[in-house]
């Protein structure tokens, strides 16, 4: 990167000092080529004015012929309307021959550039004028050798600016790039230092650039959600482990102890029947750790629909209605409205609470299931309720308020919950009071 932007820098450095060398040789021989056409011209007027006075010829032939051989830088000639020579410089005619002239024409200059003998440059014009009544041509030449030196000159000095101008922003632009990039280097030698399970390390905002800030904030949020998500994990595989370790320790259990030594049928089924309750919590777990894990990659297939939710909750109220009178508990439900939202996943997450709420709730109390307008589905009991230092953690996994009551659930269920809505993208909310009892809300999508 560093070598891309010294390039690009010096490269646009190098154009703008070529327009700008250009520009000012063109301006130059621009400005050198109008002096020299307005000195012809004046030359040209001069005499035609000469020409004009009496004796005009005669006085023109006098002058020219005084002036001294290579003196003068420019040199003249008039001819007459038969082409015979009025007067001249001398020495013209080894300088600039006739024919190196352009055709005169009347009452306009004609000019341009002529490079004669020995590497001279010469600039040349010709016009046919009126004097006296009478047509004379007109030739006159400048030498402008001095003006070739001069651009000669200043094309060597201009090539060299260019090359001092190359070399002194190639300098600058490594310079400009390495103080440039030094933020992004210490950044980059930051994010090399993070390893697992070390994800505290954080950029900041204060020692960064202004351009570079939102790179940093961004890298520390997702830094943030990193180290979350391998506390998450971590957690999780600890839970995990500790969580199968009961079922298979109890299952191992009750297998040693039926073969230390030979038992009837009834004892043997027993130890079976005993089996296939830990079994069943196994199947249970997995399921629920399955459908999680599918959830969190976004796997789990969702078909919402409108749903008439006073219908589910009733069917649902009917399936658990047993079970609630045998825990002495009253089971209701109220309200009507629609909601959009998967069948089986809706029934799955109100089925998970409205279980919550019957095994946590004392008997002779009740469990009233609630469907709104908008998509709302609360779900409340008037157990003990609890305690405000477990909220923040009701939906993680494997998390339970009474441990002494692992054996009633897997800590599985209000995770699910959340997956669930997560997938809906809705909500799920738990409010609670000691003593008062505790309330679910699901709010799905209208």
């Amino acid at each position: 990167m560093e070598a891309r932007l010294m390039i690009l820098f010096t490269a646009g450095t190098t154009a703008l000092l070529i327009a700008i060398s250009v520009t000012l040789y063109g301006a130059i021989l621009h400005y050198m080529q109008g002096r020299a056409d307005a000195f012809l011209a004046d030359k040209i007027q001069d005499t035609r004015t000469h020409l004009d006075d009496p004796d005009g010829a005669e006085d023109v032939a006098s002058q020219l012929a005084e002036l001294i051989p290579g003196g003068p830088d420019y040199w003249l000639r008039i001819l007459d309307s038969k082409g015979n020579i009025v007067a001249e410089t001398r020495g013209i005619d080894e300088r600039v021959p006739s024919s190196q002239f352009p055709t005169a024409r009347d009452d306009a200059m004609s000019g341009r550039d002529f490079r004669g003998g020995r590497g001279r440059w010469f600039s040349v014009a010709s016009q046919t004028v009126t004097a006296n009544r009478e047509k004379f041509l007109i030739q006159v030449a400048e030498d402008r050798r001095p003006d070739r030196e001069f651009l000669h000159e200043l094309r060597w000095i201009l090539r060299g600016l260019v090359l001092i101008g190359i070399l002194f922003s190639a300098g600058m632009a490594r310079l400009a790039t390495r103080r440039g990039l030094r933020p992004l280097t210490a950044m980059e030698q930051a994010v090399a230092r993070v390893r697992a399970p070390q994800l505290n390390a954080r950029l900041g905002t204060q020692r960064w650039p202004r351009e570079l800030a939102p790179l940093a904030t961004a890298f520390d949020e997702m830094m943030d959600r990193l180290e979350e998500s391998f506390t998450r994990l971590s957690q999780f595989s600890a839970d995990l482990a500790h969580e199968l370790r009961t079922p298979i320790a109890n299952l191992r259990g009750e297998a040693e102890v039926a073969l230390t030594k030979s038992r009837n049928a009834d004892e043997y089924r027993q130890v079976i029947e005993s089996s296939m309750e830990e079994y069943g919590r196994l199947t249970a777990m997995t399921e629920k750790l399955l459908f999680l894990a599918r959830a969190d990659a976004e796997e789990a297939e969702v078909k919402p629909e409108e749903l008439d939710g006073r219908a589910a909750i009733d069917a649902l109220s009917e399936f658990y209605e047993p079970y609630a009178e045998e825990l002495g508990v009253v089971l209701k439900c109220d309200g009507k409205g629609l909601v959009k939202a998967d069948a089986i996943l809706l029934r799955r997450a109100v089925a998970n609470l409205i279980e919550n709420a019957l095994r946590f709730t004392p008997r002779g109390k009740e469990v009233l299931v609630q469907v709104a307008d908008g998509g709302v589905v609360k779900i409340k009991d008037t157990g003990s309720g609890i305690a405000p230092e477990h909220l923040p953690r009701l939906f993680d996994r494997f998390y339970q308020v009474d441990p002494s009551r692992r054996e009633a659930g897997t800590g599985l269920g209000l995770a699910l919950v959340k997956s669930i809505m997560k997938l809906h993208g809705g909500t799920v909310s738990i409010t609670s009071e000691l003593g008062r009892g505790t309330e679910a809300t699901l709010k799905f999508p209208a």
